[in-house]
């Protein structure tokens, strides 16, 4: 027979402030929610933002869109996309699978053919040359097979608690979209590059 384990029976002796534990964190959850899909909305709003974008999607705990010329196949996530990824409760205070970051998504131009997604970051690479050389310092870019470039977003939990707490949640994953939307030219140069097909 099976016995409480000490955790177990921690956890039933204050089982009342376990459910109020776990009914505030869905709260949380929630508020989150609605900061990210606030979000969305002011991305429409932005004044580098054209009736060419897709309209921003809040899906997996991750903000993304596209540019239609950016969809190349059948599926709807046969794109190229920024996205800031990963600002869940549980990944903002470092226990996710992956930390918050900013990137622009790549993975599915390998559908386009071989050696396609190595054409377009080279391409990117050399139009977005002098954009990346202008970031912050603290912006620190690094390779991703799925990605273009991904960095992480520069906060620890502690910040993002203050982040939270103030009421700079949104404007503060705006501002990386900002720093994302530079690269709008490049890709639209990699992008026809990649996809141009010469006359017979």
């Amino acid at each position: 027979m099976q016995r409480l384990n000490e955790i177990e029976e921690f956890l039933l002796r204050n089982w009342g402030d376990v459910i109020k534990i776990k009914e505030n964190a869905e709260n949380l959850q929630g508020k989150v929610d609605k900061l990210c899909e606030e979000i969305c909305k002011k991305l429409q709003n932005k004044d580098w933002w054209s009736k060419e974008f897709e309209n921003p999607v809040y899906k997996w705990n991750d903000i993304f869109f596209w540019k239609k010329s950016w969809h190349f196949g059948r599926d709807w996530l046969d794109i190229v996309c920024f996205s800031v990824n990963a600002v869940s409760p549980n990944s903002l205070m470092g226990h996710g699978e992956d930390k918050p970051n900013a990137c622009i998504w790549t993975k599915r131009v390998t559908k386009l053919g071989e050696g396609k997604k190595e054409k377009f970051e080279e391409r990117f690479n050399v139009y977005a040359r002098e954009i990346i050389k202008s970031l912050p310092s603290e912006i620190k870019l690094t390779k991703d097979p799925e990605c273009a470039f991904i960095y992480y977003l520069p906060y620890t939990p502690e910040q993002w608690i203050e982040i939270l707490k103030t009421g700079k949640f949104v404007d503060t994953i705006l501002e990386h979209f900002d720093i994302l939307a530079q690269f709008i030219e490049p890709i639209d140069k990699a992008m026809a590059e990649v996809l141009y097909k010469k006359k017979k």
